[in-house]
């Protein structure tokens, strides 16, 4: 079933109880933000979140994490201003204001790079390097992503071999 997206969406938008089991663990992870314990002043700390709810990224996340439940993985780009997407990540060229938060794409809307893995010791070991936005999508259409660039959730762990049948993603909660 976790191959079969438009059996899954009919599910999740005709069953209430499929809905439930997809959305309240998202929402109930996402609703009430953070809390931050940091030896910043308390009025960066409330700027800092200001700023993230201002960015969406509570919602952005709570997306993420429902599409990955509902497909069985979902992923969440990071969004800076001026950046080569093909290129890893490096935090210190980032500058102040060039965060512009994320965009979510379900396992459906991008093509991850299935012969080219991450083969660095690393907890990303294995997993994609790249990920193509695919063409027809209306935001980033064809862009190319280092997996550094990215939030990665999968739906339900799987045994290996079952993983490698699934493109490296994981099971539906609608499945199950």
């Amino acid at each position: 079933l976790s191959r079969n997206h438009v059996a899954l969406e009919a599910i999740y938008r005709t069953s209430w109880i499929a809905g439930q089991v997809v959305d309240t663990v998202a929402e109930d992870m996402t609703k009430e933000g953070i809390s931050m314990y940091s030896t910043m002043s308390p009025d960066h700390v409330q700027k800092l979140q200001s700023k993230m709810t201002e960015l969406a990224i509570w919602r952005s996340l709570c997306s993420c994490l429902k599409w990955s439940r509902l497909y069985g993985g979902a992923i969440a780009v990071i969004l800076t201003e001026g950046a080569d997407y093909s290129t890893p990540l490096d935090i210190s060229k980032i500058g102040k204001k060039a965060f512009k938060g994320l965009v979510v794409f379900d396992r459906w809307q991008i093509e991850p790079s299935y012969n080219d893995l991450v083969t660095e010791l690393c907890p990303d070991i294995g997993a994609p390097k790249y990920y193509q936005i695919l063409a027809g999508m209306e935001t980033m259409g064809a862009i190319k992503v280092h997996y550094s660039r990215i939030i990665r959730f999968d739906g339900i762990e799987m045994p290996y071999y079952q993983k490698k049948m699934d493109n490296l993603w994981g099971m539906s909660v609608i499945e199950r």
